[in-house]
């Protein structure tokens, strides 16, 4: 046998050939499902890129070409379904959350100092949607002592 050929069938080889067969397969396996609308990120992707079962990588390459929601592409990984969180719907999201809380918190803050607040002020606070604006209310809110203060130019 040629030394060439020795150095195709050693174990060495033959474990670093199953690497760079996982790699590929797990890099077919992200490219399907992006090209399907799925965006893979998080655990779900660093799953699929440290896997090295080949076999393991083929159910789940099958399962790209077929699956139908992030539940189930979840479910497949085995994998908490944190990819919504990280896609940009996913993200706008959090912002508007952030937001309602940080107007929440603002009225609260209000409240608590037992500043009058009037429709008018809390119609302004709630409507807001500028993370920025809203933490500069917050901060004003903390010391003010009356609700005008908080819009007041500075």
């Amino acid at each position: 046998m040629s030394p060439l050929l020795n150095f195709f069938r050693s174990e060495h080889s033959q474990v670093a050939f199953a690497k760079v067969r996982a790699e590929s397969r797990a890099e077919t396996i992200v490219r399907v499902l992006n090209r399907r609308g799925f965006e893979v990120v998080g655990m779900a992707r660093e799953r699929i890129q440290l896997c090295t079962d080949l076999e393991l990588l083929g159910g789940w390459l099958d399962g790209a070409l077929t699956v139908s929601s992030t539940t189930d592409l979840c479910h497949m990984l085995d994998v908490e379904p944190n990819i919504f969180f990280r896609s940009n719907l996913g993200q706008r999201a959090f912002t508007d959350v952030r937001i309602e809380s940080r107007a929440e918190d603002i009225l609260r803050v209000l409240g608590q100092r037992e500043l009058n607040v009037t429709a008018e002020t809390r119609k302004r606070i709630e409507e807001c949607r500028d993370l920025d604006v809203l933490g500069t209310w917050l901060d004003r809110a903390v010391t003010a002592s009356r609700t005008e203060e908080l819009f007041a130019d500075r």
